[in-house]
């Protein structure tokens, strides 16, 4: 089997072949990264490429199990032949439908869709402000259709969410909204938004919104070039927001990490749904 051969193969089905577990959502399928514990899936799968949405790891079927096995190449694509076992001469390769292959069909104004606003309530975010920050976004994936909730980014790629799904139509970067001299950085707009709800001061602040903790580099330049008075950072309290959080430690050692006030939380606005079901 050739590293070509190998690429083509869809990660899922060697998943299957492991028994390691892995759930339909979106355009993909989460699961726990077996390379690591992972209490909370975060490793995206797409067809024959991967991401690992906690510490900005990506790449193909056959890094992927060059990690997973500590093998360098050659030995991964014997793990896979074995795999694969005698279906090698017939590779399962399916035609993927890749994030090129998403169509965006509408663009609406405000969050109109009833399972998109039940959504945004579940996570306590006022209607008024997903109405200003966000887009309705529907789209096709091949030939199923999709709605999320969208948040642009700075090359106009979107930032997706809803109930079932988080990913990005377009390119991927962060998203910037210039305000104030000091910045205020999430890791996603649902964080942001909560921030604002928690403290309306937030809104005067310019927002970094990583969007992935892969844009933590991109996230660290822009904020070279905004030159701020100071630097707030409300990441997530798991492997993936330590990981930008120190990157940007490295970068900015005044920032003012704010993380420790939710401890308790997986995030921001894990913290403003535990605050509002809380206070009297």
């Amino acid at each position: 089997m050739t590293c070509r051969e190998a690429n083509q193969i869809d990660i899922t089905f060697l998943f299957d072949k492991l028994d390691l577990k892995h759930k339909k959502t979106g355009c993909g399928h989460m699961a726990k990264a077996p390379y690591r514990t992972d209490e909370n899936p975060s490793l995206y799968l797409v067809f024959n490429r991967w991401s690992d949405r906690s510490t900005g790891e990506h790449g193909r079927t056959v890094d992927l199990i060059c990690k997973m096995y500590g093998l360098d190449v050659p030995n991964a694509l014997k793990k896979i032949s074995e795999l694969m076992g005698s279906a090698e001469t017939k590779l399962k390769v399916k035609n993927p439908t890749s994030p090129s292959q998403i169509t965006i069909t509408r663009v609406i104004d405000g969050i109109n869709h009833p399972g998109l606003q039940n959504y945004l309530q579940s996570r306590f975010i006022p209607t008024i402000m997903s109405n200003k920050l966000c887009k309705e976004i529907h789209y096709t994936n091949g030939h199923s259709s999709f709605f999320s909730i969208g948040f642009k980014n700075d090359l106009g790629g979107w930032a997706t969410r809803n109930a079932r799904f988080k990913g990005c139509i377009g390119k991927q970067t962060i998203s910037t909204i210039e305000r104030d001299t000091d910045i205020f950085i999430t890791e996603g707009f649902i964080d942001y938004m909560s921030a604002i709800v928690l403290n309306p001061n937030v809104a005067n602040c310019t927002a970094i919104i990583l969007n992935s903790t892969m844009n933590t580099k991109a996230a660290v330049q822009r904020i070279k070039e905004l030159k701020p008075r100071r630097i707030y950072a409300a990441l997530d309290n798991d492997d993936g927001g330590v990981f930008a959080l120190k990157k940007f430690m490295v970068n900015f050692s005044d920032l003012i990490d704010l993380s420790p006030r939710y401890s308790a939380n997986k995030d921001l606005n894990d913290y403003l749904k535990w605050k509002m079901k809380n206070t009297p």
